[in-house]
């Protein structure tokens, strides 16, 4: 199949297939309806070549134009023969194309079935048939593509524009990677909103998740007449299409599966409002802070003013969020554990393989764990009893600070910090020695439902580097009867990017850090519990269950 997908992506740019080639049904079909665009390649090619002979952008534009062969895609693949040297770096912009046609406008994609991942936006069974059309299920893989190719995208556009300048996707020139995407965004910039519920992905401003690609796309547009004649022929081609009803077989679909209950994701980009609680700086003469187990003395105060902000999809990141690289991370991590009530169980069962989870994702050489709490939403107290259930906490915070980090550490050394390695409680001058190197205070954090994904209160987290520390954190004390701990709080701004799981499942584990003692990368993650606005009523308590633990990066010397 890859031989007939090579060749037919070849006859956009050469004579018609040979005779000897026998196409599948669906690819004949496919074949059939770009054959007058083929038709008139040869005419084509040869002004695309001869405007870039002279690297004239204008009249390369205006060769595509001419020959839209009743098929955006296969106009646009015409472009590719646009000279590279119109860059300063030629492999960067083939690859760009590359890019596109191989995840973007071919078939032979990372998502199933015949029809390219753009195709997911406007083929349906309804409208074009079986050849061409495609389930719901891979409608959703292409979907899906889509929004990893134009993050992928967004990434390098960004990454170029800050260290060369100008506004085209590979700098301040215009190279065939431009003449490659712009077409096929225009599609996307039509049917993404109006079909599937997404922000206008190119529009410059605080909505869109592409802020680079915007201006991009914005520019061209602005600045090149025959960018925006495309642009125009494009729009009214699918308006046309649009009142004609071609898009009411996939919206028809969609409703459909979501009457049925059917679970897919068509919306992307699209971050929630929520509410968080953000903890209000204290006044003179008086510190953040609770009383725990003694009397509250009334110099420290505890309030809080909700604030709304804007809640991501953190299974939307592309890549994959990392303890590395934000700091947090999620992971699969199906446990034997029966009865998470059950201390003992979860003490000889769960610690064992949430020590094994926490050095896969850290690469720490040993981790000792502390502390565990469940909780479950419906109560009130935020303190656990032996065997029993917390309150979720509704309050941004950090479980410690910079200076308080260390001082819990030296407390734990002091009390007995268990090594299993060891089968012993280590020597503070053991812990001591691990101290040295670098170390990490990390939580996990899973649902212990295993009937129900978490379906209100889910935990959410901070992008640490959206939080200015100088001017954003300050102190929330914790005051026991024997001790002093300290949180982060932190002050509401709107430059804080949170995220979430979605329905995380109970095999599901939320790994993020609280401290790191390398301070060149995400140290203080902050989290809270939260409402989402679209919370079934029925819907089951949350119950869940955070381990605390101590990541160390090197060993004991013997």
């Amino acid at each position: 199949m890859q031989s007939v997908v090579a060749t037919l992506a070849l006859s956009l740019v050469s004579p018609p297939l040979p005779a000897s080639i026998t196409l599948p049904p669906a690819v004949a079909t496919a074949y059939a309806t770009v054959a007058d665009g083929v038709a008139r390649l040869p005419q084509t090619a040869d002004a695309l070549l001869a405007a870039a002979s002279a690297q004239d952008v204008d009249a390369a534009l205006a060769a595509v134009q001419a020959n839209p062969g009743g098929c955006a895609p296969a106009a646009v693949a015409l472009a590719l023969l646009v000279s590279p040297a119109t860059s300063r770096r030629p492999a960067r912009p083939r690859l760009t194309a590359c890019n596109w046609r191989g995840s973007v406008a071919s078939p032979n994609c990372c998502a199933p079935g015949f029809s390219h991942s753009q195709g997911a936006m406007y083929l349906s069974n309804g409208w074009h048939g079986a050849a061409r059309g495609m389930d719901l299920k891979t409608r959703e893989a292409k979907i899906g593509e889509i929004w990893r190719q134009l993050t992928w995208l967004e990434a390098q556009v960004s990454a170029v524009h800050a260290a060369e300048g100008g506004t085209n996707l590979l700098g301040p020139l215009l190279t065939l990677a431009d003449f490659t995407w712009f077409p096929t965004c225009v599609f996307m910039e039509f049917m993404l909103p109006r079909v599937f519920g997404w922000a206008d992905p190119f529009l410059v401003g605080d909505a869109t998740p592409f802020p680079s690609l915007a201006r991009w796309y914005t520019s061209l547009r602005e600045e090149h007449a025959p960018f925006a004649q495309t642009h125009a022929d494009i729009w009214s081609y699918w308006v046309e299409l649009e009142e004609k009803g071609q898009f009411v077989p996939i919206k028809d679909e969609i409703a459909a599966a979501a009457a049925a209950g059917e679970a897919h994701k068509w919306t992307f980009g699209v971050p929630t409002t929520v509410a968080l609680n953000y903890q209000e700086p204290p006044p003179p003469g008086k510190t953040t802070g609770r009383y725990i187990d003694q009397p509250d003395r009334g110099d420290v105060v505890d309030e809080m003013a909700p604030a709304d902000v804007k809640m991501r999809d953190a299974r939307e990141l592309e890549p994959a969020a990392t303890l590395e690289s934000m700091g947090f991370e999620l992971r699969s991590c199906p446990t034997a554990v029966t009865n998470f009530r059950d201390d003992d169980e979860v003490t000889k069962v769960y610690y064992d393989e949430i020590i094994e989870l926490i050095k896969q994702a850290s690469g720490a050489k040993r981790v000792c764990i502390f502390d565990s709490t469940v909780r479950e939403s419906g109560n009130t107290n935020l303190n656990a009893q032996k065997g029993g259930a917390a309150a979720p906490v509704p309050r941004v915070h950090c479980d410690y600070t910079a200076d308080g980090a260390p001082r819990r550490l030296a407390q734990l050394a002091k009390q007995g910090v268990f090594s299993r390695i060891r089968n012993r409680d280590l020597t503070e001058e053991e812990v001591g020695q691990l101290a040295a190197g670098r170390y990490a205070f990390i939580n996990v954090w899973r649902s212990i439902d295993p009937d129900s994904p978490v379906l209100q209160k889910p935990l959410a987290v901070l992008d640490e580097k959206s939080v200015d520390q100088a001017n954003d954190q300050f102190v929330y004390e914790l005051r026991f009867p024997d001790r002093t701990g300290e949180n982060y709080s932190l002050k509401k701004s709107e430059k804080h990017r949170w995220f979430y799981y979605p329905k995380m499942e109970s095999d599901e584990c939320l790994i993020f850090k609280v401290f790191d003692n390398k301070e060149d990368g995400p140290r203080f993650v902050f989290h809270t519990a939260f409402d989402l606005p679209d919370t079934p009523p029925d819907a089951p308590p949350r119950r869940s269950i955070e381990v605390r633990a101590i990541a160390f990066y090197s060993e004991i010397a013997e």
